[in-house]
Order: C-alpha cells, then structure tokens, then sequence
C-alpha cells in the first residue's frame, strides 16, 4: 500500500461545509419556473372562462329568438288583421288591457272591435328586432340577421335569424290564423 499524504491544515482553520440552504442560482430558476407554471394556469382560465362566455351569449341568443317566436306566435292566433310588407309584420287584435271588457261569469263569443291594438314586429337598422304597441317600441332580440313573413290565406310563416358570433341559426314557426279564414 502506498502511503497516502494528510495535508494537514493550519492551526485554526476549520474545513468549510456547506449549510443545508439553497443557493441564489437555485431560487431563481425555481421562482422562474413557478412564474411560467403560473401564467400557464392563468391562460388556461381565461379561455375557459371565454368560452364559457361565449356559449352562455350563444345560448342567450338563440332562447331570446325563440321566446320571441313563441310570443308573436301567440298574439298572431288573437289576430283580426294582418299586414306583412317586406321585414314588417303588422296586426291588429283586442286590447284585452281595457277595463271592464270581460265578464267573467258568461264565455265570450265575440268581441267588440273597437278596443283593437296594432302591433308590429319589424328589425332596425342595429340588427334588433322591434316590438312597436301604441307607439312605445321594446327590444325583443339582438344579433338579429334576417327577419321574413309570407303570409298565404290563414297561414303566416315567420323566421327569424339571429348572429351568434361566426354562426347564423335561423328557427321558423308557421301560424295558422283562425280569425282571417276566408
């Protein structure tokens, strides 16, 4: 065996450990890769939270078109009169606001015509479709892309189409009107 060298130290001078700490260089890249962890997780949340936006207004959409159908679908079978020209519907039907009008205790078989109402259903120039009653004008939908009636004897189709960002869906209804049978 060969002899082996103690290099001895000085007096008074210890062998330097190392402490059990991290280095400067070791926090750093840690706190670079927790920032790049981070900022993954925050995009990850945005675009869940834009799609979950957007499916919220893409359904908002089309449920306001639908109950806007249904709704018109309902006050035109209450119709007198009808007038579609191009985009406008227009129709005339009993005020039933009036006071006094019913009596409840008989069924009413007829009703006098001078208490009517005319209502159009028309699209502005915005992309919305209007409901106008006595002058007062209501948002109905929004996003609105085409608004058409064709009216044929008793029998109105209406369909309505509505934006919901890079897709058109159009939903239809047809209405047969019992007062214009001829």
């Amino acid at each position: 065996m060969k002899n082996q060298r103690r290099q001895e130290r000085p007096t008074g001078q210890r062998r330097q450990e190392r402490s059990p700490g991290y280095t400067l260089a070791e926090t750093l890249i840690t706190l670079f890769l927790m920032a790049m962890v981070f900022g993954v997780v925050a995009v990850l949340i945005t675009r869940g939270y834009r799609v979950l936006t957007f499916q919220s207004q893409k359904e908002r959409t089309t449920l306001a078109a639908q109950v806007a159908l249904d709704r018109m679908t309902a006050e035109l079978r209450e119709a007198t009169a009808v007038d579609v020209v191009g985009p406008q519907l227009t129709f005339r039907k009993i005020d039933k606001s009036v006071a006094g009008r019913f009596d409840l205790t008989t069924p009413p078989t007829t009703y006098p015509l001078g208490d009517e109402i005319a209502v159009t259903y028309q699209t502005d120039g915005a992309g919305n479709l209007m409901r106008l009653v006595g002058g007062q004008s209501q948002l109905i939908v929004e996003g609105v892309t085409g608004f058409t009636c064709s009216l044929t004897g008793p029998r109105l189709d209406a369909a309505l189409s509505v934006q919901e960002a890079t897709r058109i869906t159009r939903l239809s209804t047809v209405v047969f009107l019992p007062g214009l049978a001829p």
